[in-house]
């Protein structure tokens, strides 16, 4: 006698066979909507203020560090408080109209630039423009399927459009799984890399995913890094008249 298929391995051959053709024919995810779903990971909330430490290395071995106050407003405001070391006292104000320092016991303020460095390889604009959504244009590199530390990964180009995007140019890797941030590379306007940062993996902070640590790396002088530790966060928004440059230095 002959022996008819099984209906319920027919239909799971099926479903399997549907899903490998929707997944080898479906359209990739839209570059700039990767690029928002990454920034969610790295300022969990549109207004926080935050406890950042810096770490520098060289080697093994820590040389300096230094503790800040970061508060951030939406993608495009937020002020800094240097609150140990030799720069202890120094406020900084960013927003779309530029970047402002002013010194303990001055009345002046300087302009700076976004990639004034703070501490090691880690910027003013590393902790101070923690959103990329707004200041750059996203497109899919050329080669974008890749596979980064063991995990797939879409690798992306983003092209600054504001004149306050921090560096002209960044290549991005988001997993595959969730557009978590794997890596960035960061260039300069001569088209030349010098340096990176790694992403720890997303830990729970206070009711939503987030990364705590970061590591940037000098691409010229690769014993040098700079960790980037994120102590705690906490959802706050301040009056607006703070993030007004007559303002600057009133924060406390």
């Amino acid at each position: 006698m002959r022996t008819l298929p099984n209906p319920k391995r027919i239909c799971s051959a099926l479903v399997i066979t549907a899903f490998a053709i929707s997944t080898v024919h479906a359209a990739p995810p839209d570059a700039q909507t990767l690029v928002k779903r990454a920034d969610d990971f790295r300022q969990l909330y549109s207004a926080a203020i935050m406890d950042v430490r810096l770490v520098q290395f060289h080697g093994d071995k820590s040389e300096r560090e230094s503790h800040f106050k970061v508060a951030v407003q939406g993608s495009d405001k937020s002020l800094i408080r240097v609150m140990e070391g030799a720069d202890a006292g120094q406020h900084m104000l960013m927003t779309n109209e530029g970047l402002w320092i002013k010194l303990p016991r001055s009345t002046r303020t300087v302009r700076i630039t976004p990639m004034q460095r703070l501490l090691g390889e880690a910027s003013v604009g590393d902790i101070g423009r923690m959103r990329w959504q707004d200041d750059y244009t996203a497109e899919y590199s050329a080669h974008p399927e890749i596979e980064l530390a063991g995990e797939a990964a879409w690798l992306l180009e983003l092209t600054a459009k504001s004149d306050m995007a921090v560096y002209p140019h960044i290549q991005l890797a988001v997993s595959r799984v969730d557009a978590r941030p794997l890596e960035a590379t960061f260039f300069l306007k001569s088209g030349k890399s010098f340096k990176s940062v790694t992403f720890d993996k997303p830990v729970t902070i206070n009711d939503r995913l987030g990364i705590k640590r970061m590591v940037f790396k000098d691409l010229i002088r690769p014993d040098n890094r700079t960790e980037m530790v994120l102590e705690q966060t906490v959802p706050k928004a301040l009056s607006k008249q703070l993030y007004a440059l007559e303002s600057l230095g009133e924060w406390r």
